[in-house]
């Protein structure tokens, strides 16, 4: 090893392989950058030097020279034997070693010599080791640029001449054995710093061995390690003093390489936080410079970030005017670009607040129309594209809108709304099956009454099929997600027109609702089980006959106490429909529907929630536009009716309405109608209600007596009806004491047998004695017929 040691060449600097490289490849930036800063550190004076005044230093006496030295930075004295043979050989003699100990002693940063140890004897001279820091990066056996200096191993080395010549692994590439060999040898660390700052740094992340001295120190070891095997007399001492001596011969070494990255760290965040700063500045004067020419300074600074990487890689202190015209013309278009973006955002900053000034006439609008049209007017987004509303919102000016100039359009707005009414009632008449353009009408199936003429009746007439019950839409937005419903079965106008507010309308599906044929399909089936015409029948006759139908391709399911399937009036029929996918196995590609009987029905009805939901926010007043912003549960907008507007009875639809806020109606959860098993049998006295055989006979022996006496006290109540109307009474004798009484003595009657005659004479008040031409006897007998 220590032979190979002495072998290492020094000269670093002057034997190269002459090679044509590019300069930028050759440039050591940790040089440059330590250089600026030597200069800036410098004073500057106003001194300045006649031509000539360095003649006088080919006479001077070598002593002076070296004192002249001592005031250098080590990175003069290598540029200075760069320039001639006689300066190289001056600065190579040993009595340089004062003038450059004292040059390094100016920049106390700076690493050392790398120390000699006794394994690696070979001593650097001062002027080969500021070439390893300052010198041009070419290897030193092909020639080639980009080859940092490796410090441990004294050499410039590109990649390929570092594995192939120099034969350096790393711990995957070495050979298998002690892992105590890799603290014995030397690690590479390269000292090589990028022009945009990144530094290599090979200690702590990827480190680098010789092979030879890796195998040589390996075998030594294993040499040790056979002969304490052996048992030899002083073997352990002898390779614990190897291990010493290779220690203290690498340690220094490898100590002296993290020495040397430390430096070149410190230097590499300065160099960073330099770089930033010129890059800074240089973008700062393009951007005065384009101020300059007239843009706004927004444009400017908007268009920095595009512009910073260009000036990143121009590398230069200051910007120059030869400079600037040449980079002109490739930043003034992204300028220009960025000038047209802000031009078009701030049109449309002014273009959503004239749409919000027209949504907000819209909405004063609405309020002064009837409450029961607002589901059926159009979404302010239509509003927007009306003529009138669109030529003030698309004006080119850059004024706002105000009240005063939408005069004109707020008087045309009634008429738009008709026409954009009668647009989506046409397109909806078109979707119709066999009305593609205008089509059959409703007319045709109605008799020789309806008959009428004229192409505006004719019109009407095609707006009368979308009342019909078959007349079924969808939205296919309401498609994209399975808990999504609003939109599904839209049937007639009554239940498409709200719908048409739908957001996704206004960019998707065409901007329109499409002809559900799923949804005509069932429709058809239920119209035809309720032995109606489907092509005349509507979906207000449909809901007068509010029958009740069972899916009979879906599963029987298990609800509380029985099992049978869901019950759906003929709407969520058609919606249920719909939403059942095809599976390909015959289930639910056709509709087969069931019709319960008026029994079944009336025990479905019952128990179903109502409908619409009454705990919903979505009741509105008719009578005034309380509740446009807010809407209300449905006993809310009753109290307000009668509050507000001294409604003691308030109707539903004429006083106050559910308002489709949500454009469809919330679908309610069906009741189930049991079937397994069916429910066939019901009370004689609670005859609403249906059970099976079991709960039949638990109802009866729970419930018999109890609804025989309400029965009883009904009854009674019919008999003093009977007694008010045939004995002329008066209402002060219609008192809940009196009734009491009779309620208990006819109770007592039932249950012990007394004689009803006996009863209703002890019982009735004198004020209720019949008159002298009033058979008592008729009205008694009457009167025992009702108890009973």
């Amino acid at each position: 090893m220590e032979a190979e040691d002495c072998l290492l060449p020094s000269e670093l600097i002057y034997d190269l392989v002459v090679r044509a490289v590019d300069r930028h490849d050759t440039t050591n930036h940790l040089a440059t950058y330590v250089l600026r800063r030597w200069r800036r550190s410098i004073p500057k004076g106003a001194f300045r030097p006649p031509d000539g005044y360095l003649e006088p230093i080919s006479s001077m006496h070598v002593d002076i020279l070296y004192e002249i030295f001592e005031h250098l930075h080590p990175i003069d004295l290598h540029h200075i034997s760069q320039t001639n043979r006689a300066f190289q050989a001056l600065l190579s003699h040993p009595n340089s070693s004062s003038a450059w100990n004292l040059a390094f002693e100016n920049d106390p940063t700076l690493p050392k010599c790398p120390p000699v140890t006794p394994d690696f004897p070979t001593k650097m001279s001062w002027l080969e080791w500021a070439g390893m820091l300052f010198g041009r990066l070419v290897c030193q056996d092909c020639g080639e640029g980009g080859a940092p200096p490796n410090i441990p191993f004294r050499r410039f080395q590109c990649n390929d001449c570092m594995f192939v010549n120099d034969r350096l692994v790393d711990e995957l590439q070495a050979i298998d054995g002690h892992s105590i060999a890799y603290n014995l040898v030397r690690k590479s660390q390269l000292l090589h710093l990028s022009e945009e700052g990144d530094l290599v740094n090979t200690i702590d992340e990827w480190c680098l061995y010789s092979e030879a001295e890796l195998k040589a120190v390996h075998g030594t070891i294993t040499g040790y390690e056979d002969a304490i095997t052996r048992e030899e007399p002083g073997a352990k001492e002898a390779f614990d003093a190897y291990k010493a001596k290779r220690k203290a011969s690498v340690d220094p070494i490898n100590e002296h390489a993290a020495t040397c990255l430390r430096w070149a760290e410190e230097l590499t965040e300065c160099y960073v936080g330099d770089l930033e700063r010129r890059q800074s500045n240089i973008i700062k004067r393009v951007q005065s410079r384009f101020k300059r020419l007239g843009y706004h300074p927004e444009d400017v600074r908007n268009a920095t970030s595009e512009i910073a990487p260009h000036v990143d890689s121009l590398n230069r202190p200051r910007l120059s005017n030869k400079q600037w015209e040449a980079l002109k013309t490739y930043f003034e278009p992204t300028v220009i670009r960025v000038q047209e973006e802000r031009w078009a955002r701030e049109r449309g900053i002014l273009i959503n607040k004239r749409k919000e000034f027209v949504h907000e006439l819209y909405r004063e609008y609405k309020k002064s129309v009837p409450p029961l049209t607002w589901a059926y007017l159009p979404p302010h987004y239509a509003v927007y594209q009306f003529k009138p509303f669109e030529d003030l919102i698309n004006a080119p000016h850059s004024d706002e809108l105000d009240r005063a100039s939408c005069e004109e359009a707020l008087w045309c707005l009634p008429k738009e709304i008709r026409d954009w009414t009668l647009t989506k009632k046409r397109q909806l008449v078109s979707l119709l099956p066999g009305r593609g353009s205008g089509g059959t009408t409703t007319s045709q199936h109605a008799g020789p009454s309806s008959e009428r003429s004229g192409p505006s009746q004719e019109m009407e007439d095609n707006f009368e099929a979308l009342q019909l019950a078959t007349s079924v839409f969808c939205c296919l937005g309401s498609n994209v997600s399975p808990q999504r419903k609003a939109g599904l079965c839209l049937i007639g106008w009554e239940a498409a027109g709200p719908h048409l507010r739908c957001t996704s309308l206004e960019t998707y599906w065409e901007k329109r609702l499409h002809f559900s044929q799923r949804g005509h399909d069932a429709a058809t089936v239920l119209v035809n089980l309720a032995c109606l015409d489907p092509r005349t029948t509507t979906a207000a006759d449909m809901d007068r006959l509010d029958y009740r139908y069972i899916c009979t391709s879906c599963p029987i399911a298990t609800y509380t106490g029985f099992k049978g399937r869901h019950a759906y009036n003929w709407r969520d029929a058609v919606l249920h429909y719909i939403k059942m996918p095809h599976d390909g196995q015959g289930t639910h590609t056709s509709p087969t529907w069931s019709l319960l009987t008026i029994e079944a029905e009336y025990d479905v009805k019952r128990r179903e929630e109502y409908d619409p939901y009454t705990t919903e926010s979505s009741w509105s007043c008719v009578h005034c536009p309380e509740h446009f912003k807010n809407m209300v549960p449905r006993t809310e907008a009753i109290r307000h009716v009668k509050v507000k507007h001294n409604i003691s009875t308030p109707v539903e639809n004429d006083d106050f309405f559910y308002l489709i806020t949500r454009t469809d109606r919330t679908p309610r959860r069906q009741a189930g109608f049991p079937q397994d098993p069916s429910a066939e049998y019901r009370c004689t006295y609670c005859v609403s209600h249906l059970h099976n055989m079991k709960g039949i006979r638990r109802h009866l022996r729970r419930t018999t007596l109890g609804c025989q006496w309400q029965r009883r006290i009904t009854r009674m109540w019919r008999l003093f009806c009977v007694l008010y109307l045939r004995w002329n009474l008066k209402p002060r004798h219609i008192n809940p004491y009196g009734v009491h009484r009779i309620e208990v003595r006819c109770y007592e009657c039932y249950k012990w047998g007394d004689s009803q005659r006996s009863i209703l004479h002890s019982c009735a008040p004198t004020s209720m004695v019949p008159n002298e031409d009033t058979s008592s006897l008729a009205v008694e007998k009457l009167a025992l017929s009702i108890v009973m």
